[in-house]
């Protein structure tokens, strides 16, 4: 992975991070608290997003996705299951008066 976001991006060997631009995915979260059978499945609301994206590609270009999710191993086979490849990892604000693990991910489209 490293190859391909080396084409995209720009390393700064100081802080050895890459700078690149990506579309976000964020904030794609279910809602248990209505009934079963009128919730959206996590894979309709992703294809919504990422159905999005591919027309936005046309429109203005890109070649990646980018999300972070939570220290859920459900969450992570849920995104490597359509593609997404973990590439690092931060640890985000308190929560609950604790830090928290966030997983980002990344797709080449």
């Amino acid at each position: 992975m490293a190859k391909k976001l080396s084409r995209v991006s720009i390393l700064d060997k100081e802080n050895r991070s890459y700078t690149t631009t990506a579309y976000l995915i964020a904030q794609i979260r279910k809602n248990y608290s209505i009934p079963r059978k009128k919730q959206i499945s996590g894979n309709v609301l992703l294809g919504f997003a990422l159905e999005t994206i591919s027309s936005l590609k046309y429109s203005i270009g890109g070649v990646m996705e980018f999300l972070e999710c939570a220290d859920s191993k459900f969450l992570l086979d849920f995104y490597e299951r359509n593609h997404f490849k973990r590439f690092d990892m931060r640890i985000a604000n308190l929560q609950y008066n604790e830090p928290y693990v966030l997983h980002q991910l990344l797709k080449f489209i």
